[in-house]
């Protein structure tokens, strides 16, 4: 009981050093597993072929391109409606 009261901060600082041990492990062992997963999921996503894209209707693009190449003339000299 004397070496206790002692020494009961070595005794607390060793269990607090042994538990971030423990969790330091543990983390090691779960970053594996979770690289191992996404290794998994990345390697079933670049096995699929992607799908072919549609075509795209262009037709409105191409009036307002060919309106723009032809402006509208205006007249502002004469008669005026106002």
């Amino acid at each position: 009981m004397e070496f206790l009261k002692h020494n009961y901060e070595k005794v607390i600082l060793s269990v607090v050093l042994l538990g971030l041990a423990v969790a330091a492990l543990l983390l090691l062992t779960s970053v594996d597993t979770e690289k191992r997963a996404l290794e998994e999921i990345e390697s079933g996503i670049t096995a699929t072929k992607p799908k072919e894209l549609k075509l795209v209707d262009l037709s409105t693009n191409e009036m307002a391109l060919q309106r723009l190449q032809k402006p509208a003339s205006l007249h502002l000299v004469g008669e005026h409606n106002l």
